[in-house]
């Protein structure tokens, strides 16, 4: 019995190589030839690479990611606000001497 195309794109998205699958596909071929009834051998799962952290600690990873963008952010509010505090200018105070000169002179002396 021969692989179908099905068979063979089912190990190549399982992240077998191609040579890995040629491998496979002659031993189940020899097998089939020798008129011995195929004995399913067990197919060993690749892990992922890179993916070696469970998810807890994945999830752990991502809060404290979240917390350090958090921080970051908050530091920046702050910086803002100080800069804008610095830049901002408050209204010139109006003493008793200028309100009466505004009320004899409205026009300021023009």
């Amino acid at each position: 019995m021969a692989a179908s195309k099905a068979d063979i794109l089912t190990l190549a998205k399982a992240g077998f190589s191609a040579k890995q699958i040629a491998t496979i596909l002659n031993e189940n071929l020899k097998e089939n030839l020798d008129g011995e009834p195929p004995v399913p051998t067990p197919v060993p799962v690749p892990k992922p690479e890179g993916k070696s952290e469970s998810k807890n600690e994945s999830e752990n990873n991502n809060e404290n990611a979240f917390q350090l963008m958090n921080q970051k952010f908050d530091q920046m509010i702050q910086l803002m606000q100080a800069q804008n505090l610095m830049n901002s200018q408050q209204p010139k105070q109006e003493t008793i001497e200028d309100i009466m000169a505004s009320i004899i002179d409205p026009n300021g002396g023009k």
